[in-house]
């Protein structure tokens, strides 16, 4: 999408059965305040809240386009739940009508759901489905602080990718105690996972990396990755090419292949939403993908982050996302796997 994709007469908000427009207090860049547009970052870095007041019931969120938009699936951080106006349907659509809206699911640990949003998440829409407006909605719950819906980010993207990470088992050889934060689809700021509070005893360098595992109890096949609030420059990207008795954890340096590798890799402070994209030239078949850390975040930082870094030693990241391509002839059920029967020990 580009900016003349967004249609800001259409942004609007829905909160105990009255519509109004999304004011410019609350988003004064209109839609792109939470639209990632061609390879730019959302201009508001906390998204915005919408349908708030003490009113009980959902709220909803609309982002209408200029033209039908191609919506394979939408990479999100928070907003609810996502559904996507049906072409049958007059523009902008009717937000408290939920026959005019299609919605999309997404994959959790144990299937395919429609479950709210709080954190990040790849929502997928069925194949072949092309929208003028989206519509995001937030049900608070009784006794909720907050009754406001929180949106800080979208990508729309044409192809229908999933996040199957959250079903591996993350591991790393410093502060394994902190690993499962990097697949709980959360927003963990400086609560993420890091190698310590004074990083590691030497600095980051490619002889010595710090080591993130992904490994899954049967092969997954996977398109690219993603990272947010990476706090670091530098990664290479492996994936494991052992046989299938193989156990990942004791596999020799022969048993995994570099697929990818960045070194440009940007943290993003202070946005909620900044994803780091790492594509394969080609889909990877794989049981685990190991990111091998090789250089801590360099030049200018902000002054929040300078005393992080600990001169190259410290990194940090805060969730890895791991797309898996949905074919248009089968079900996000398909990408769920077999639990595995017993977690391996941690990296030595």
């Amino acid at each position: 999408l580009d900016g003349g994709d967004l249609d800001s007469a259409a942004f609007a908000q829905w909160v105990d059965g009255k519509e109004t427009a999304v004011s410019a207090e609350q988003a004064k860049d209109g839609p792109a305040a939470v639209v990632l547009l061609d390879g730019t970052l959302p201009k508001s870095p906390r998204g915005i809240r919408f349908g708030t007041g003490t009113a009980t019931g959902p709220r909803h969120l609309r982002i209408g386009f200029t033209r039908s938009v191609p919506v394979g699936s939408a990479l999100v951080a928070g907003g609810g739940r996502l559904s996507v106006l049906k072409p049958e349907a007059a523009y902008p659509g009717d937000l408290a009508d939920d026959t005019q809206w299609i919605p999309a699911e997404r994959l959790t640990a144990e299937e395919a759901s429609r479950q709210p949003v709080g954190g990040y998440a790849s929502w997928v829409l069925p194949a072949g489905t092309a929208t003028r407006a989206m519509r995001f909605t937030h049900e608070p719950t009784p006794g909720d602080r907050e009754m406001a819906g929180q949106l800080q980010g979208v990508l729309i993207v044409p192809g229908r990718f999933a996040n199957v990470a959250p079903q591996a088992l993350p591991q790393t050889a410093a502060r394994d105690d902190k690993s499962a934060r990097l697949v709980n689809e959360q927003y963990d700021g400086w609560g993420a996972w890091d190698n310590g509070e004074g990083g590691a005893a030497v600095a980051i360098s490619a002889d010595r990396p710090e080591v993130i595992t992904l490994t899954w109890p049967s092969p997954v096949r996977l398109s690219g990755l993603g990272l947010l609030w990476a706090g670091f420059s530098t990664v290479e990207v492996d994936a494991f090419t052992g046989k299938a008795d193989e156990i990942v954890r004791e596999a020799a340096e022969t048993s995994w292949r570099q697929v990818a590798a960045r070194d440009d890799l940007q943290l993003g402070y202070t946005f909620v939403m900044a994803p780091n994209f790492i594509a394969f030239k080609q889909p990877v078949t794989t049981r685990a993908i190991r990111l091998r850390i090789t250089k801590a975040l360099e030049g200018p930082q902000h002054p929040h982050i300078e005393g992080k870094i600990k001169d190259g030693h410290r990194v940090w990241l805060g969730e890895v996302l791991a797309f898996s391509e949905v074919a248009d002839d089968a079900s996000m059920a398909s990408l769920i796997l077999p639990r595995a029967v017993e977690e391996p020990p941690p990296i030595p």
